[in-house]
């Protein structure tokens, strides 16, 4: 490599089965993008807040190569190689339609960005896809919080021994420029390793619980089933109606606004009816199916009238009062 900058490459195979679930992720999130056009890819670099001063010294990238995965990892040694570092890491990405990242979209992708105006280079990358977000989606009511670290031990079952904290890197790599001690270097080079590994080995974990969400383990039914239902309604369908089940209010909407939507009124009318009683939002439903679709008037005003006694802000209430009066105004011109 060149003076300033230090390469280290490596190939690991895929765990068994992992292609297919790595195909099955590609089609559902990234539809017609082949696996082996996605790189995946972390940074690590001289601050957490991004900025213009930060710079990126440490990239660390993974591309799937049939059963295996190329990882390759790029370490700036002082900063006049930086134009080296970009222009290696333009050559990862020559080929690959997207880069897969964890909060890369918010950070990793416009610190890139930046350096690449810096130095005078083409600032385009590849197409992101951020895979916090579906992160988020799926464990972010069950876990602690959605950092990779914890997704890995609670998730994935890939848990680290002797890891650099992620907050001391930077302190380190400033400290390796003024010491030229490399030990610590070593540290930070293993995190961001396993940093880009674990992207692969979520990646293949969202394809595992697309395929089959009964093998999803610990995972938001509700939020799995509303993200499943427009690819594949039977999967996201039965993981609602049990999440809906179980009381979960936001299963209980996605499949309202499904049944809707694809006006499903009879399925519908058998939710709502089935919903608590004190699930306001059904109750409310049910009133509109009564008037708008059965005609049962009556009933459309029980259901108002019972709403209305429920203790609640008066503002709150006001579409129900419009409703009710509605609803009088109807019955009294069929009552003649």
């Amino acid at each position: 490599m060149e003076e300033h900058l230090y390469r280290r490459a490596e190939t690991l195979p895929l765990p068994p089965d992992a292609g297919e679930d790595i195909r099955v992720a590609a089609d559902f999130f990234l539809p017609g993008v082949h696996p082996e056009n996605l790189l995946f890819y972390d940074t690590e670099t001289t601050g957490l807040s991004g900025g213009a001063g930060t710079i990126a010294f440490l990239l660390g990238f993974a591309a799937l190569e049939g059963d295996r995965i190329a990882a390759t990892q790029f370490f700036l040694t002082d900063f006049p190689g930086e134009p080296d570092l970009l222009a290696a890491a333009a050559g990862e990405q020559a080929g690959k339609s997207h880069m897969l990242s964890y909060n890369g979209r918010s950070f990793d992708a416009p610190l890139l960005r930046t350096r690449l105006v810096m130095n005078r280079l083409p600032p385009e990358l590849p197409a992101q896809f951020d895979l916090l977000f579906p992160a988020r989606r799926l464990w972010r009511r069950i876990l602690p919080d959605c950092r990779l670290e914890t997704l890995e031990s609670r998730i994935l079952g890939r848990g680290r021994t002797g890891d650099v904290p992620g907050s001391e890197i930077p302190g380190l790599y400033f400290d390796f420029l003024a010491r030229g001690n490399p030990e610590p270097m070593g540290a930070v080079v293993r995190h961001n390793r396993e940093d880009v590994l674990s992207l692969v080995h979520l990646f293949v974990h969202l394809g595992k619980i697309i395929r089959d969400p009964l093998r999803a383990g610990r995972v938001d039914a509700a939020s799995l089933g509303s993200m499943l239902l427009p690819r594949h309604a039977r999967k996201g369908l039965s993981l609602l109606l049990r999440a809906a089940g179980e009381g979960d209010p936001r299963a209980l909407r996605s499949l309202s606004a499904f049944y809707k939507r694809n006006r499903m009124w009879g399925e519908a009318e058998r939710l709502w009816r089935a919903a608590p009683e004190g699930d306001e939002y059904s109750r409310v439903e049910l009133a509109k199916l009564c008037e708008h679709r059965l005609g049962a008037l009556d009933e459309a005003l029980a259901i108002t009238d019972g709403l209305l006694d429920r203790p609640g802000p008066a503002d709150g209430k006001a579409g129900l009062l419009r409703r009710k009066d509605r609803l009088e105004r109807k019955l009294r011109r069929l009552r003649g």
